[in-house]
């Protein structure tokens, strides 16, 4: 086999060879002793026998491209990009590689540090505090509008071909002018984020809260406190006065108390511009990333544009106020002349020019500006600062402020919703969910709502039902991170005990989490892939570099970076229970629940064959039954009929087919029976909890048992490890604990636990069912110790509580949790609110969590819900249920439908994670109104 891979590629081949050579000799001492023209040489005699035989023309500037791979391998790079952040010299880097000629180390550490003539040319200061040039005529500063849009008129953004399957980066919180590693623009975390969009090939960057500035004049102590935290360094080529730029060269040199160096706003602001140039810019002048960048003005930007407009008009009113006094000098002055001259007549005239002249002054001095100046001086101000931005930031276009509605590709308008303050709180989704009714009333709801906001603590995400003309629908609400360097800004203020600006309070919360948020449409469904700042530019990992070799070939998005355990959840499906929702499928005839239908698709898509599987887990956390939670039997379902009103639709129906002309009208009619029976059964419920154990059995172990093989088989090859909680606290009993979790995991509920009073749990008679149906398959038969580790239902006490972890062989390993409900509430808008904030007051409380990102599971509240902070993967299931008259306490309509969890294989720093949903209305469109194919691949992307 070797030898045909060696003629299939020879050229390979022999690079392969001479990358080997090549190594030998950067690490003995070769390369530097003789230099590389003279190494090119050498590698040229070594191997001329070689070319000549392929007739292959080496020559110098192949030997160059190929001698930076070799020396520059991925950790000789990030030692010195070490050496360049942490500004440690780089003699510290010469002694750990003492065989690469400091020339070359030079170069390179210019390379990380990045251009340096991003800076505007030095111009004469402007007079007056925070006055801003403009860069175009009035004239042109004039036309220059923000585009209006609203849910129903968006700004639509082209995709390529218009297409169903699109994907955006939304970049938010760049914050330019906070604190970052400035000789280290390789790691600046924006210029990765374009880096990571372009080779993703995201159709666009949506850009808010990009600027931050310390607008406040004074301040006094507190000023110096917001100051620790900001980042902008001084050039001093942009000084206009040649003695003053010297005396700016000879204080940051020598650092002197008792001199201090002094900036206009117009050199802030255009040297905050500038670093976007320099971040977008490679050092061979092309851009990091050369599609369109859509820019939202957020409220940093806004407060500039007021302070601009309030400079301008305080600068106008002295400066007029200066020139009437110099004009009531001038006319007083006349007055005396006249008098002494005793032109009288004059004198009466300049008299009356004076008192015009003295109102006016006064004018100036004690009323106020008037409102429509007000409104013109911001019109102004903020057409200044869309040109300066739009001239700054490469193929940008600002189109809007404040919230804006975008749409792109066939997929639903999307609001970029920017809040309206600055502080910083875990309370964004909940804020929002709150007051989303107005808007569905007003059929005013965005499909998917981005939450932007300049100092947001972590990701977060809900769904709300969005119904209409008694259809439901869904909306999907993310909160986006924010894209800054969070360590080092906790580096730099470690020595500081408080914390003023918001940008240092958000990075010192043990909530935070930062990165950026890709919006990834698939199958027509808008999904938030959440990429941590550590997992941007995951692709240039050495380890993954074959991989990006032949991406063009590849389909699917996430091909080239670390494989995914990918995790599936169908929490509350409330068999027998009367509100659950069932939708028919097409090709079987059957009715199914939400997991079902999503089984029913996997099988048409041929899933269970050939280890095509994607799924590596599944889990039911909560109430797979119904129970008797409260008096069922007198809470009929709306849709209940009476058993006369049965017979007589039914008699009507049969007296149709009876007059029916032909055959087809016949089986519509009795389709009509058939679909009429079904549903007036499913209203009815089943009230006896053993009729609704014994659904559960039947309709969802015992029918899809191929589904579960599937996924077992998916597991195995993967070579999954998952590990409950006993292996580690009762290692030498066997491991044996209740609460371990497995590969399929049933959970219970307290709907049959408040039905026999906690007397009977329900999950491991499902267990026990699927390892016994599970046994008969061929793959599994004589294996029944797998399948007692395999397929489990996880309980602590009376409570269905699971932990361990999971991880793939030679993977990171996380810690999993799997709980009924989650342990603590803080309100509807926000369902995980709670249990994150209840979180760290907990410490390890299982013990083995310790060194590992947790993923955190649960259901029973019937909503979807994730939040990402630095130690836990916090996920609520959606449910199998619609809302019933429980919801009428005031509940929002809960979410319906299933979940997938993707983890990168490699650890939570190694690439996006991965939040799927299937809502009821998009598994009732697939299975029951319009069956079509789904594509898995696309939509669960490179699984391990």
């Amino acid at each position: 086999m070797s030898d045909q891979k060696s003629t299939k590629n020879p050229v390979k081949d022999l690079w392969d060879k001479i990358g080997k050579r090549m190594s030998e000799l950067i690490k003995d001492g070769t390369l530097k002793k003789i230099g590389a023209d003279e190494l090119c040489e050498l590698i040229q005699k070594e191997f001329a026998e070689s070319f000549g035989a392929l007739g292959y023309d080496f020559s110098k500037k192949k030997f160059a491209c190929k001698l930076d791979k070799f020396i520059w391998t991925s950790d000789v790079d990030k030692a010195l990009r070490r050496v360049v952040r942490e500004r440690i010299g780089l003699e510290t880097f010469y002694s750990s590689f003492p065989n690469i000629p400091m020339e070359m180390v030079k170069a390179r550490e210019r390379w990380h540090k990045g251009i340096s003539s991003a800076y505007r040319e030095a111009r004469q200061n402007q007079t007056g505090i925070f006055r801003i040039r403009a860069d175009v005529s009035l004239t042109e500063l004039k036309k220059i509008k923000i585009p209006r849009s609203s849910c129903k008129k968006p700004v639509n953004i082209p995709s390529e071909n218009n297409r169903t399957n699109w994907h955006i980066m939304c970049l938010n919180g760049s914050n330019i002018g906070v604190l970052y590693p400035e000789s280290d623009i390789v790691g600046n975390p924006v210029r990765r984020a374009l880096s990571d969009a372009d080779f993703r090939g995201d159709d666009t960057i949506i850009l808010t809260n990009i600027l931050v500035m310390d607008l406040k004049k004074a301040g006094g102590p507190q000023k110096l406190g917001r100051m620790l935290a900001l980042g902008d360094n001084i050039n001093p080529d942009v000084f206009a006065s040649p003695s003053y730029r010297e005396r700016v060269k000879e204080i940051l040199a020598n650092s002197p108390m008792d001199k201090i160096i002094y900036r206009t706003a117009e050199d802030l602001l255009d040297d905050l511009l500038a670093g976007w140039k320099k971040i977008f810019t490679k050092p061979d002048k092309r851009l990091e990333y050369d599609r369109p960048i859509h820019v939202v003005l957020g409220i940093n930007e806004e407060d500039l544009i007021k302070t601009i407009a309030y400079w301008e008009i305080n600068f106008q009113t002295k400066q007029r106020q200066d020139e009437l006094r110099s004009e009531i000098s001038t006319i007083k002055s006349g007055i005396k002349k006249a008098d002494k001259a005793r032109n009288f007549k004059h004198a009466n005239k300049l008299e009356t020019e004076l008192l015009i002249t003295q109102k006016e002054l006064a004018l100036t001095t004690v009323t106020q500006v008037a409102t429509q100046e007000g409104h013109r001086f911001v019109d102004y101000a903020k057409s200044l600062v869309v040109n300066k931005i739009e001239r700054a930031i490469p193929n940008s276009k600002v189109i809007g402020m404040g919230t804006t509605y975008i749409s792109i590709g066939n997929s639903g308008t999307i609001e970029i919703n920017i809040p309206e303050h600055d502080r910083v709180t875990d309370t964004l989704l909940a804020n929002y969910c709150k007051q989303y009714g107005p808007k569905v009333l007003r059929e005013d709801m965005a499909k998917t709502v981005v939450i932007c906001h300049p100092y947001s603590l972590n990701p977060r995400m809900t769904e709300r039902q969005v119904d209409k003309d008694g259809k439901r629908g869904s909306s999907k609400v993310f909160v986006a991170p924010i894209c800054v360097d969070d360590a080092c800004i906790r580096r730099s203020m470690e020595h500081t005990v408080r914390k003023v600006h918001n940008v240092a309070k958000m990075a010192h919360s043990e909530q935070a989490r930062t990165g950026v948020l890709r919006l990834n449409c698939v199958n027509g469904l808008v999904e938030g892939d959440i990429i941590p700042l550590e997992a941007l530019e995951s692709f240039e990992e050495d380890k993954y570099k074959k991989v990006r070799a032949g991406r063009k070939k590849e389909k699917e998005f996430y091909s080239v970076g670390p494989k995914y355990i990918w995790r599936m959840y169908g929490s509350d499906p409330h068999w027998g229970g009367r509100s659950k929702e069932m939708v028919s499928c097409k090709d079987t005839g059957e009715r199914l629940g939400m997991v079902e239908a999503v089984f029913q698709m996997m099988r048409k898509a041929g899933l269970t064959k050939n280890l095509s599987m994607p799924v590596h887990t599944f889990s039911v956390p909560d109430d797979p039954v119904q129970g008797q939670n409260f008096n069922a039997r007198v809470e009929p379902h709306p849709h209940q009929l009476p058993p006369h009103k049965i017979e007589q639709y039914v008699h009507n129906m049969r007296l149709q087919a009876e007059r029916a002309s032909d055959a087809g009208e016949v089986r519509r009619i009795l389709n009509s029976i058939d679909d009429f029976y079904k549903y007036q059964i499913e209203k009815r419920g089943s009230d006896f909890p053993l009729d609704q154990m014994f659904q559960m059995i039947e309709r969802h172990v015992e029918s899809y048992v191929d589904v579960f093989a599937a996924i077992l088989r998916r597991a195995e090859k993967a070579g999954l490890i998952v590990r409950g909680v006993g292996e580690f606290v009762n290692e030498k009993f066997g491991g044996f604990d209740t609460r371990n979790i497995g590969i399929i995991n049933f959970g219970s509920g307290n709907h049959l636990a408040h039905t026999v009073n906690g007397e009977i749990i329900e999950g491991p008679f499902y267990a026990k069912y699927l390892r016994a149906f599970l046994g008969q398959i061929s793959d599994f038969k004589k294996r029944q110790q797998f399948l007692e580790k395999a397929v489990v239902a996880p309980l602590y006490g009376g409570q269905s509580i699971g932990w361990g972890t999971i991880r793939v062989k030679h993977g990171y390993e996380y810690g999993s949790v799997m709980r009924s409900t989650p342990t603590r509430m803080a309100g509807w808008g926000d369902t995980l609110l709670g249990a994150v904030r209840n979180d760290p007051l907990r410490g390890n409380y299982s013990r083995i969590f310790n060194g590992r990102v947790v993923q955190n599971d649960c259901g029973d509240k019937h909503f979807v819900g994730l939040v990402i902070t630095s130690y836990c993967i916090y996920h609520m299931c959606p449910a199998g249920v619609h809302t019933d008259n429980y919801g009428e306490h005031g509940f929002p309509p809960n979410s319906t439908g299933v979940s997938f969890v993707g983890l990168p294989a490699d650890g939570p720093d190694s690439g996006p994670i991965l939040l799927r949903i299937l809502p009821y209305d998009v598994i009732k469109d697939f299975v029951e109104d319009n069956p079509r194919s789904f594509d898995w691949k696309a939509y669960l992307p490179n699984p391990a």
